[in-house]
């Protein structure tokens, strides 16, 4: 019975990387437009490699927390229901975002 439930304690390991990584990257590029953007003339580039050296890795970190959280409730659901359930956590979250995509737009379009 449990042979058929796949294990997730290396997949935790590998979420965190990719978090890592990947908040890392985002975050990276997000803080060094912000941080060239509101620097002085002078000092542009400077002021965007600052705000990527103070922010990087409060930003990893958060991201591969999030991915670690995410893979600890995807084992934790694997489990309960004797089956792998990413393919039901990947449709919830497309939906979720289609609607608020959609949302917004209904939103937008109701205002004009």
């Amino acid at each position: 019975m449990y042979g058929d439930i796949p294990d997730y304690s290396y997949g935790i390991m590998d979420y965190v990387d990719d978090g890592f990584l990947v908040g890392g990257s985002l975050g990276s590029t997000f803080h060094f437009i912000r941080g060239f953007k509101n620097s002085p003339n002078d000092g542009r580039l400077a002021g965007g490699i600052g705000a990527v050296r103070t922010n990087l890795p409060r930003v990893a970190g958060s991201g591969g927390a999030r991915l670690a959280v995410f893979s600890v409730f995807e084992s934790a659901m694997s489990r309960a229901r004797g089956q792998s359930i990413v393919y039901i956590l990947y449709m919830y979250s497309r939906q979720a975002c289609t609607a608020s995509v959609f949302g917004s737009l209904a939103k937008r379009c109701a205002q004009q």
